[in-house]
């Protein structure tokens, strides 16, 4: 007799968060992560973005914010952000940032 297997995830939202307002981590090093993610069928990357030390998120409605972060080299542009959402996106992984 065939055996089936029914196999899915006992929770819908299987997580992990990454702080990147106190410790700034790169897009590159990001993707990573996402990557790490999908293969072990981690759905949301909670990306917490801002806090009173940092806010290294560009801002287009209010532009002084990111100059709170901790250098030049050490934020993320619209461009970036968006990207990175496509390209978690396209491995199944849903970005949700977080702002203070």
């Amino acid at each position: 007799a065939p055996i089936k297997v029914h196999d899915e995830p006992r929770f819908h939202y299987r997580g992990l968060m990454v702080d990147t307002a106190r410790h700034f981590i790169p897009t590159t090093v990001l993707e990573k992560v996402i990557d790490t993610m999908a293969y072990s069928k981690l759905n949301v990357l909670h990306l917490h973005m801002s806090d009173q030390e940092s806010f290294p998120f560009q801002s287009l409605k209010f532009p002084d914010l990111w100059s709170s972060a901790f250098s030049d080299e050490e934020r993320f542009t619209q461009r970036e952000m968006r990207q990175l959402v496509k390209y978690a996106h396209m491995r199944g992984v849903a970005v949700m940032p977080e702002f203070d």
